[in-house]
Parts: structure tokens; C-alpha cells; sequence
């Protein structure tokens, strides 16, 4: 977009000044001056000069107008009066007396001739220069308000060309990253050719499979669909709690707490498909888990999902788990019943194993000290009264003692 710089040149009298070279001038980035125009005064005093390439941005750019004296040019004005999107006007500008004289003396007229014609000029001169400092001064404190504006985007500006160096830097780590990729790919593509011959294989073995088994799915779900929609649903349950257990960051999990876990879901499952119809309960089953080694030696420790491409499968310890409910337990008729081993239990799960057992609980707690490289008691039962194995009657209050964590350092 073209812009335009106008302005309307006088003597001190007010009279214009025509034929007089005017050039507008700009900064560039690197803070020269740059001609962006040159034009002559008409005979009204008026220029205009047109610059092809320069646009207002969202703020103004710095423009100062020149006037030529002789051979040189001298600064007349870089305040405008007023601008917009395509135009800067500079308004009146008045080349002082001084200047004039300069010129009359160029053209050979006598000084002092000039001195007796402007006596009265030179009263009126001096309220000119009373109000041209007034004016200089409300131009320079404008002309500082701008440079504070300029250094302001210029400091945003560097800020700017920083993140850009730090965004080329990510760039380029980028790239170096896929480069690694690209290579490796190569090695990788005979090996993902036989995975997808043995996957076609497996697929088809699969989809025959898949075959048989909606075959019979359908034909059960047909006669007992009510019970599996239930057992279903308690199946979910179960494995929504082992995935939470196997997304746990790498927490580690006591063999106790882990067998407690299993032994309450499963029973808690075999309880309700009881409920639901007395077709349907658990038999003997079995559980194969694979995890790691807890920190020193103590418990399991879960792989991520996304970490298990990354472990040795040999690495893993293997644990078998078999479970066998005991569905001829609790008879309508017993007058007492065994008081459950809570020992090392979470509160919550010591809750739970209790009130299945048909019996109360109070929970109190103490503190306890955690000795470094040793298991934890902190949040653990501690002890519990009557003692584990108790023949005790129905609906007695069992006291619980939970740990508090006091820590000391071994040794």
C-alpha cells in the first residue's frame, strides 16, 4: 500500500514558498535514514510526496521531512499533525528568518535593505520563536513519548527473534530425531514383513476361532443371558481394578496386600453370581502375573503400558496364583465364625475383609517408625484384637490398630 507525506512550506510572514525541494526521510532496521521521497513545493507552499512501499503497522513508523538550502538539505519537521492509513500530514511548516536572510543573501539582495523592510517582522518574529519553542517542546516530549514506544517493540522484537532461535533449536532436534528413525527403519522392515505373515496366519487362525467361539457365545448367551449380562459386568469391575493396578506408575505392592486384593474381588464376584442365580460360581482359579522385583527385594513393582516394549521378558519374575472359594462356608446354622488375619491390610481393605465376615469394626491408630530399606507400616494394620483365627460370635466388634508414620534414617 502506497502512502503519502504532505505538508505546506511558508515564510515567517505566512507567505508559501514555491520551487522548494522537500524529501521525506525514514529509518530502517538498522537505524539509518532512508529517503523515502522527493517532490517541489507548488506555488502555494504545498508538496506531496509518494512513498510506493511503506505501510502504517500498528504503530507509526518514524518520518522526517527536509528542505534543500544550496547544496544541503536541513531538517524542517518530524512531527506529523495528523495521519492514517494511507496519508501523514506535517501541516504548516515556517522556515525562520534566519534562513531567509540566508537565502536573500544567495540572490545578492543587501542585508540591509532586509534589516529596514522587517522591523516590524522582527517583533512579530518574536512571537513566532516564543511559540515555535512551545511547539518544540510539545514535538520533543512527543518525539520521546515514540522512542519509548520504539524501544519497547524493539525489546519485544528481540524477545520475539529469541524464541525463534530456541524454536530452530527444537527444530533441528527434531529432525535429527527422525533422521535416527529413518535409518533404523530399514533394519527394522524384514522383521515387520515376518511379523505380517505371522499375524496373517494368526488372523485367520483367529478369525475362525472368533467363528466358533460367538457360535457358542450366542447359543449361551440365548438360554442364560440375564446371568451373563451380570457376570459380565462384575468381570469388568475386576479388571478395570487390575489395569489400575498395572498403570500405577511403578509403585510397589506387597504380596500380602496383592492376595488380599484378589481374594476380596473374587469373593466379592462369587457372592454376587450367588445372588444372581444359584447356577452360576466360581470354581478353582488361576492367576499368572507377571511383574517386577520390588525396591529392595520387597513386594511387586507393576510395568506401564507404555514402558513394556522397552523390559526384558526375562527380567520378569512369573507368579502363579490359585484360588479356590470356599462355597460350603458360613451355612445358615454356624454359631460362630473365624476372625480373619488383617495383618499388613490398607484400612479400607481391612474394612472390607471384616464386615464380609459379618463382623464390626473399630479402628484406632499409633504411631509407628519406618526404618529405611525395610517395609513400610505407615496406613498398614499393625495389630488387631481378638487375635486372627478366633472363634468369635457374629457381629462382634473387632479393634483394628493402623500404623502412623514416624521416619528415622538406618543405622
Amino acid at each position: 500500500m502506497a502512502m503519502t507525506y504532505k505538508a505546506v512550506l511558508q515564510d515567517l510572514n505566512g507567505k508559501p514558498i514555491a520551487s522548494r525541494d522537500i524529501r521525506a526521510l525514514a529509518r530502517n532496521k538498522n537505524g539509518s535514514q532512508v529517503v523515502r521521497g522527493t517532490a517541489k513545493t507548488n506555488a502555494k507552499g504545498a508538496v506531496l510526496i509518494k512513498d510506493a512501499s511503506m505501510a502504517l503497522g500498528t504503530f507509526a513508523p518514524y518520518i522526517k521531512l527536509q528542505y534543500k538550502d544550496g547544496s544541503r538539505y536541513k531538517d524542517l519537521t518530524d512531527t506529523p499533525v495528523s495521519m492514517s492509513g494511507t496519508a501523514i500530514d506535517f501541516g504548516v511548516q515556517k522556515i525562520e528568518v534566519a534562513l531567509q536572510i540566508m537565502a536573500l543573501r544567495s540572490t545578492g539582495i543587501p542585508l540591509a535593505t532586509v534589516a529596514k523592510a522587517d522591523t516590524e517582522r522582527l517583533k512579530v518574529l518574536e512571537s513566532d520563536v516564543v511559540t515555535l519553542n512551545k511547539r518544540i517542546e510539545t514535538e520533543t516530549a512527543a518525539k520521546a513519548s515514540i522512542s519509548v514506544l520504539l524501544d519497547q517493540r524493539t525489546k519485544s522484537l528481540s524477545s520475539t527473534q529469541e524464541l525463534l532461535r530456541q524454536r530452530d533449536t527444537e527444530l533441528e532436534s527434531v529432525n535429527s530425531q527422525l533422521k535416527t528413525l529413518k535409518s533404523s527403519s530399514s533394519s527394522n522392515a524384514l522383521q515387520i514383513k515376518n511379523l505380517s505373515s505371522e499375524n496373517a496366519t494368526l488372523a485367520t487362525q483367529l478369525k475362525a476361532k472368533d467363528a466358533q467361539i460367538l457360535k457358542e457365545k450366542q447359543a449361551v448367551e440365548a438360554k442364560f443371558s440375564t446371568q451373563i449380562a451380570a457376570k459380565n459386568q462384575e468381570l469388568a469391575r475386576l479388571n478395570k481394578e487390575i489395569s489400575t493396578i498395572s498403570e500405577a506408575q511403578g509403585a510397589d505392592v506387597s504380596m500380602p496386600d496383592l492376595l488380599s486384593r484378589l481374594s476380596d474381588n473374587l469373593e466379592e464376584a462369587n457372592t454376587r453370581l450367588k445372588k444372581n442365580n444359584n447356577e452360576f460360581k466360581l470354581n478353582d482359579v488361576s492367576i499368572k502375573i507377571k511383574a517386577l522385583p520390588g525396591q529392595n527385594g520387597n513386594g511387586l513393582s507393576f510395568i506401564k503400558r507404555d514402558e513394556l516394549e522397552k523390559v526384558d521378558a526375562n527380567v520378569l519374575s512369573e507368579i502363579s496364583i490359585k484360588y479356590r472359594p470356599d462355597n460350603g462356608a458360613n451355612k445358615a446354622g454356624n454359631k460362630s465364625v473365624a476372625v480373619p488375619d488383617v495383618s499388613g491390610y490398607t484400612e479400607r481393605l481391612a474394612h472390607r475383609k471384616l464386615r464380609e465376615a459379618g463382623l464390626k469394626i473399630e479402628f484406632e491408630y499409633e504411631s509407628v517408625i519406618d526404618v529405611e530399606g525395610q517395609p513400610s507400616k505407615h496406613g498398614r494394620v499393625v495389630a488387631q484384637s481378638p487375635q486372627a483365627h478366633a472363634q468369635v460370635d457374629p457381629g462382634i466388634r473387632i479393634w483394628v490398630t493402623i500404623g502412623k508414620r514416624t521416619l528415622i534414617e538406618a543405622g
